[in-house]
């Protein structure tokens, strides 16, 4: 099977909401520092002697507030990395079968065994194929013809992997 795709930095800051929440040391990182911000003002303003009932409204809003902030920084430096990176966006070429995954872009060719293959992910806007550790694959859902097109793509991605470990 064989895909074309054009990954955007909307597709980038997907991916790395996707992580943010759901790989667990990222998503232990971000939710302290969520959660952490109207826990310290709220213990602040106890400190200072303002009544509970202030303290929790204060402490949702100014949590809300620097949150937002905070979330807004974090995308603000992931878009500008991926600024000027060749290869990262743009046009990608995937392709499958029972050996492997193959990834072209202007600038490169990656090629993995399922071996190679960490694991496979998906949410609502892409499937994310990680090798290793550190390295992913974003393939957007919007890239296929139909959903129908994008949920056997996956699904084929997984039966290779599996396939692959079982030998």
């Amino acid at each position: 099977m064989r895909i074309a795709a054009t990954i955007t930095k909307e597709d980038y800051w997907n991916f790395n909401k996707f992580t943010m929440f759901h790989i667990p040391k990222a998503r232990t990182t971000m939710l302290l520092s969520l959660h952490g911000f109207p826990v310290i003002i709220f213990v602040v303003l106890s400190f200072i002697g303002i009544p509970l009932l202030y303290r929790i409204g204060a402490s949702i809003v100014l949590g809300a507030v620097v949150d937002g902030i905070l979330i807004y920084f974090i995308k603000h430096r992931i878009m500008s990395l991926v600024e000027g990176s060749k290869g990262l966006l743009g046009e990608h070429t995937f392709e499958i079968n029972e050996t492997g995954f193959k990834e072209s872009t202007e600038v490169n060719q990656s090629e993995y065994s399922w071996d190679g293959v960490s694991s496979i992910e998906q949410d609502k806007h892409n499937i994310y194929l990680f090798i290793g550790k550190v390295q992913v694959h974003i393939i957007p859902k919007k890239s296929f013809s139909t959903k129908e097109e994008g949920k056997q793509f996956f699904q084929k991605m997984k039966d290779y992997r599996r396939a692959a470990s079982t030998h």
